[in-house]
């Protein structure tokens, strides 16, 4: 959704980076300046559509902030992947500098 802090990130990008990935990109669609800042220190590459100033918080960038259970995001992961199983998407890169 965004980050605010970017203390959940920066979390699962230490546990990531103990897997040995290639590179670790972190994307958001919002995120703070200060987040930001530490996302960049850890991960190889970040992403973000917006970083407005002053920041006043992620959900503020929604139309629609309200909870998702964890039952749906279940159902959003398995629809993903049978898309995916069914017709792998086409890569397309585009670079937004942090």
């Amino acid at each position: 959704d965004g980050a605010a802090t970017g203390a959940s990130m920066r979390v699962a990008i230490l546990a990531v980076r103990q897997l040995g990935p290639r590179a670790i990109i972190a994307a958001t669609p919002v995120a703070s300046r200060e987040a930001l800042a530490m996302l960049s220190a850890e991960a190889d590459e970040c992403v973000c559509l917006i970083a407005p100033v002053p920041f006043y918080g992620v959900g503020l960038w929604y139309a629609d902030f309200s909870a998702v259970s964890d039952n749906e995001v279940r159902e959003l992961l398995d629809e993903g992947r049978r898309r995916w199983e069914e017709t792998p998407p086409v890569h397309a890169t585009a670079e937004i500098p942090c």
